[in-house]
């Protein structure tokens, strides 16, 4: 069921499962299945980062200062000596930590708000406001505001980007809960007595969560170049985190003689980056009834 562009799933049949379905969806998309090995990759690499990282990030070898990529250093080094190859490694474990976080911060309050703005019409008088406001801004510029406001933390940096993007959440199963408000299972829940907080989390968050979990991937993407940006313009993480926007920004003043300190990172951004997007528009696909045919 469809209400404008955004595409409502009826509630699946008995034994088939959130995961069966996207489990269907790598298995039948290419893309897919590139952009979850992609994710997967880079979050292997980040678990395993004391194990595959070759040198501690965090060590200066003045001696070896902006060697370029080869033999000990394979991306070479910083202009502290430091191996970028292992602060690279280091920056993947920041990126889907706040990646995660985010994620999950956004997932539960827009879910929240959404289901209580889709299911009563007086918090959504108040709710889709208060939501509509914070879109009324650029998410970068809202971002470093609240930057400015919060301080440069890794906390802060996941507070303020689940700040910006709950209301993408909260609007796609506000969304989702006027469509399946009206269904018949819904009604005859309604008409059998049922508390409200049953119905929302029983019977209408489970047929939201499809279009939720797109909505979820793509705002991964947007935080991996959020939290790189924000470093980046030093209003994010502190300089001596090796996230991939503080290497960038280190290397920012060595371009035309240390280009490999901002060409790694910048690549392992762009891979990251890449993968989540071909993942998100492959479950979108999958996600809506008229373009499940077209996949293989």
């Amino acid at each position: 069921m469809t209400q404008g562009s955004l595409t409502v799933p009826l509630p699946a049949p008995a034994g088939a499962g959130l995961w069966t379905t996207v489990g269907r969806a790598l298995r039948r998309s290419r893309s897919t299945m590139i952009g979850g090995a992609i994710v997967l990759a880079v979050a292997l690499v980040a678990a395993l980062a004391p194990v595959v990282s070759p040198r501690d990030p965090q060590a200066i070898q003045v001696a070896d200062r902006l060697r370029p990529p080869g033999g000990a250093y394979p991306l070479g080094t910083d202009n502290l000596g430091r191996d970028i190859a292992s602060r690279v490694i280091y920056g993947a474990r920041i990126s889907l930590v706040v990646g995660v976080l985010v994620v999950a911060t956004s997932a539960a309050a827009g879910i929240v708000l959404g289901l209580a703005s889709g299911y009563s019409h007086r918090a959504d008088r108040v709710v889709m406001r208060v939501m509509d406001g914070l879109m009324a801004f650029p998410s970068i510029l809202l971002a470093i505001a609240l930057m400015a406001a919060l301080g440069a933390r890794l906390s802060n940096v996941i507070i303020a980007l689940a700040i910006v993007y709950t209301p993408r959440v909260a609007r796609v199963v506000r969304g989702a809960t006027l469509v399946l408000r009206e269904l018949d299972y819904v009604q005859a829940a309604q008409a059998l007595g049922a508390r409200e907080s049953r119905i929302l989390f029983q019977h209408v968050l489970p047929n939201c969560m499809a279009p939720v979990i797109v909505q979820e991937t793509f705002i991964f993407a947007d935080s991996v170049l959020a939290e790189a940006a924000l470093s980046f313009l030093g209003v994010g993480l502190p300089p001596y985190i090796p996230s991939w926007g503080t290497i960038i920004t280190t290397g920012r003043m060595f371009m035309q003689t240390a280009p490999w300190i901002t060409i790694a990172p910048g690549v392992a951004i762009l891979v990251t980056v890449l993968g989540l997007n071909l993942l998100g528009d492959g479950l979108r696909d999958l996600a809506d009834p008229r373009l499940r045919g077209r996949q293989g």
